[in-house]
């Protein structure tokens, strides 16, 4: 939901209650690096456009799928019965998918995040075609995952 992020000491990833999604490096003056901001979505969407809602940004969501797409969304009501997606980046990691139980000791199914020092966000999974433990940054997974800050 809105105002829900990954953190750590350094960094925080996720999506802010105004609606920005972004990584960003906590206690430096450096701008966030911003995957979607849900402002200029609503700026650029054409009004005639069926898929732009007028709702309010504390119905927004992020997700990561079990085939390690990110997809930030936007519920329809309240009741978050129905929503509509808003902006999606899909991994160029082939054979990714779903390994329950993946990290035994913390019970966590694969794939799976974590953060690192330095605005490192790590995508952890296992290679569908080899069985091996993949752990590589966000940035060497998705293509054009972050726009220029602002």
């Amino acid at each position: 939901m809105a105002g829900q992020a990954l953190c750590n000491d350094d960094n925080r990833f996720g999506l802010t209650k105004d609606g920005v999604f972004l990584l960003h490096e906590c206690g430096t003056d450096d701008a966030p690096a911003v995957a979607f901001n849900y402002t200029q979505y609503m700026l650029e969407v054409d009004d005639s456009d069926s898929n732009k809602q007028q709702y309010t940004p504390d119905l927004l969501y992020w997700i990561i799928q079990p085939n390690a797409t990110f997809q930030v969304g936007q519920f329809h009501s309240e009741s978050k019965t129905q929503s509509t997606i808003l902006w999606q980046r899909d991994t160029t990691r082939e054979n990714m998918q779903v390994t329950k139980e993946c990290l035994r000791n913390l019970k966590l199914d694969c794939p799976y995040l974590h953060l690192r020092k330095g605005r490192n966000v790590v995508l952890n999974w296992i290679d569908g075609s080899t069985g091996h433990w993949m752990a590589r940054n966000i940035d060497r997974c998705f293509k054009d995952l972050f726009q220029d800050s602002s």
